[in-house]
């Protein structure tokens, strides 16, 4: 045989045999991958997002990627299952409502006094969750010159 023969059916021989045992090009180089195939796993699920509302029932999300690795292969999974995307609820708390003062009320009539008085209260709305009762008197009273 041609020595020239040789050498190429040799170096063809080679070649086969690293291709064979699952040598393939990769960005980092050559890697030995299980079979000459890539899988694929799950990434770290992301931080959870800022909740939608500061109160009342908000929601939040994070997320996860599929990745394709390279090189050998310790059992797990060959692709990614379940989902790549949660939601849960946050800021369930009730928003604070501040009150709000009513109407005041019509002065009361004068008997023998010549003094009147009105009031109001805190009720449009009441205060809840923390909101702020309202400020300022609930009662006024005037001086009336007749009876």
């Amino acid at each position: 045989m041609d020595r020239k023969v040789l050498i190429v059916l040799l170096l063809a021989g080679i070649i086969g045999c690293i291709a064979a045992a699952g040598y393939y090009g990769h960005p980092g180089g050559y890697h030995r991958g299980s079979h000459g195939r890539s899988y694929r796993y799950w990434g770290s699920w992301s931080s959870w997002s800022r909740c939608s509302r500061t109160c009342g029932g908000g929601t939040q999300s994070r997320l996860r990627r599929c990745i394709t690795g390279y090189g050998y292969h310790h059992g797990g999974s060959r692709g990614c299952y379940g989902r790549s995307y949660e939601t849960r609820r946050c800021n369930t708390g009730c928003c604070p409502v501040d009150g709000g003062w009513s109407y005041w009320s019509n002065w009361s009539r004068t008997y023998r006094s010549k003094v009147q008085t009105r009031t109001r209260t805190c009720s449009r709305p009441y205060p809840r969750c923390g909101g702020r009762y309202c400020r300022g008197p609930t009662k006024q009273t005037r001086y009336s010159g007749y009876y």
